[in-house]
């Protein structure tokens, strides 16, 4: 049975997908899980503070998680990387192309107002570069392209997956782009 805490986490989570940060009340969360706000503030001290923990779970569980088991390998290849990729696509046919993903949800709607949160974001997409070029280096080989290149190019086109997995709603669109994109990716890194 979930502790009062993991449900007002779960349930938050889910909201902020669908209903985005400012949207998403406290109130919201505590009426849907059937607690008092006392009990929210026994675990939070604000709203902000609950978001601060999801987005960080959210990056060790489901970015981190994906990057430490697809790119972790001591010899790395470039199915690796297309693992990687692969993984992300199958997340976001998972969930029936309606939540998309929390990062860039929230980037959209906080990064220009919110520095705390800004600061956050800097942090995680840094590391997720760095992961992704220390990786991108082991390939064996020579690449076409920079490390540099092939992470920025891997972040920027899942974030299109991601925004038109969502506009189109589409399994075979959304494998379509994935084919394309993956098939660029082989292309920069090379034989």
């Amino acid at each position: 049975m979930a502790s009062a805490k993991e449900k007002i986490i779960d349930e938050a989570t889910k909201l902020f997908f669908l209903n985005w940060y400012k949207n998403t009340s406290i109130n919201s969360i505590v009426e849907t899980i059937g607690v008092s706000k006392w009990v929210f503030f026994y675990h939070f001290k604000d709203k902000q503070e609950l978001f601060g923990f999801i987005i960080d779970n959210y990056y060790d569980s489901q970015i981190k998680k994906l990057l430490d088991k697809t790119l972790k390998a001591e010899s790395l290849k470039k199915e690796h990387i297309i693992s990687f990729y692969r993984g992300i696509s199958k997340w976001i046919g998972s969930n029936k192309f309606k939540w998309g993903c929390l990062l860039w949800n929230m980037t959209l709607e906080l990064a220009d107002n919110d520095e705390l949160y800004r600061e956050k974001l800097i942090m995680i997409f840094s590391d997720w570069e760095e992961v992704l070029i220390d990786s991108i280096k082991k390939i064996p080989g020579k690449t076409k392209n920079t490390p540099e290149e092939i992470a920025n190019y891997i972040i920027c086109s899942l974030e299109w997956l991601i925004l038109s997995s969502k506009v189109f709603k589409n399994k075979e669109k959304n494998d379509k782009n994935f084919d394309v994109f993956v098939k660029i990716l082989w292309d920069m890194l090379g034989s």
